[in-house]
């Protein structure tokens, strides 16, 4: 074991043992927020990729059909519009707090509110 991963290991160690009882307990809930708070920064930005690659999606199938016309073209270009526009209007906020809530065993005071 090397001499850094030895120290590092050690600060865990001294960091995880609280002396004051109660406060250990304070320290781990506050750990926990900060762990909720990042994972749901990174729900948030996964769901705003997703989000991304279905407007393009609906863009590039909409930029096709225009382009071929075709006899069915007007309905199909009316559902991918509408499509579209449903899309662009998803709340990011509600789709990360939905995810939150669907995991089990999670204490509500740990999760912050989105």
């Amino acid at each position: 074991m090397t001499d850094w991963k030895r120290k590092k290991e050690a600060k865990k160690g001294k960091a995880g043992s609280g002396d004051g009882g109660g406060a250990g307990g304070e320290e781990s809930r506050e750990s926990l927020r900060k762990k909720a708070v990042a994972l749901i920064k990174g729900l948030r930005r996964a769901a705003k990729k997703a989000r991304t690659f279905e407007v393009r999606k609906v863009v590039r199938k909409l930029g096709e059909l225009k382009e071929s016309g075709g006899a069915d073209a007007g309905s199909k270009l009316q559902q991918l519009e509408a499509l579209h526009v449903a899309l662009k209007g998803v709340d990011l906020d509600a789709v990360v707090a939905r995810a939150v809530a669907a995991v089990p065993d999670v204490d509500p005071a740990v999760v912050p509110k989105c």
